[in-house]
Order: C-alpha cells, then structure tokens, then sequence
C-alpha cells in the first residue's frame, strides 16, 4: 500500500485519497498558478522535504502508469523534473561525494537524459537544465545563473 512506504508525506497520501473521488484527470499545459519560494523562506531549507521530493515522484509515477497508463509521458516528466528540481535546490556543500541520495539522483538523470529530451511536456528551458544537471550536476546552478544573467543584462 502507498502509506507504507516510507517517504510518502501526508500531502502525497492526500492527493492518492482525493483521486479516488475523480471522474476524471487530465493534464494541461495552461499555468494555473505561479509558485515562488523567496529567500530566506523555510521551502528553500535543506532537509526532508526536499529530499520527499525524489522518493514522491517515483511513487506517483509508478502510481500513474499503473492507474493510467496513457499519462506515461507525464508522469515520466514528473519524476525527471522533481529529480532536477532536487538537485537543482541542494546547496553545493550537500552535493559531495557522500551525499547518496545527491549521487543518485545524478545518476537517474544521466540514465533518462534521452527520455527527457524526448519528452513532449518538458520545455526547452527544461530540457537544457536536464542536460546540464546530468552532466554537470554540481556547477550546473550556478553555470546556469551566470549564462541566465548574461542573457537578460543584454536585452
């Protein structure tokens, strides 16, 4: 059962308890809200939510492929993108070498960066980070922000 497993958080066990209650589930790609975690908010702390954040994905997309498997793309672009805003959130000093489950994560990245680059419901964007967290798993963030703030400073 999902609830034993054991880094399923009670948000996730709510939303396998409301699914039970749709008629039905779609998936678009209209932006229904805008999230941001400012600085200094407790959602950009290093700790157990962030690392729920692998272990959710995995569950819900096997939970997926299994209730419906013709959201595969989707939920395959879930986990790789849960998987990249993991790594992508986890300050460098928590990306040595000890750290599994950082170690893991690299490793799941590399091993789907072709399923990620074919995926349909991951952005460009999206897919330039998959490149460069799969390579470059520690630099990538701030590879990344020096390339970002190049771009905008020159428009």
């Amino acid at each position: 059962a999902i609830s034993s497993v054991p880094w399923v958080d009670k948000d996730l066990l709510f939303v396998f308890d409301i699914e039970k209650n749709i008629k039905k589930l779609r998936y678009t790609l209209k932006v229904g809200y805008h999230y941001v975690i400012h600085d200094g908010s407790i959602s950009r702390s290093f700790g157990k939510a962030v690392h729920d954040m692998v272990g959710n994905s995995k569950t819900i997309r096997k939970y997926v492929e299994c209730n419906y498997p013709q959201l595969r793309a989707q939920a395959e672009r879930f986990e790789i993108y849960q998987n990249m805003a993991f790594l992508w959130s986890v300050p460098a000093e928590y990306k040595r070498e000890e750290d599994i489950l950082c170690k893991t994560t690299a490793t799941f990245l590399k091993q789907n960066l072709w399923k990620g680059l074919r995926n349909p419901f991951l952005t460009r964007k999206d897919k330039v980070r998959l490149m460069m967290l799969a390579v470059l798993p520690v630099f990538a963030p701030r590879v990344y922000k020096i390339f970002y703030q190049n771009k905008r400073t020159k428009r």
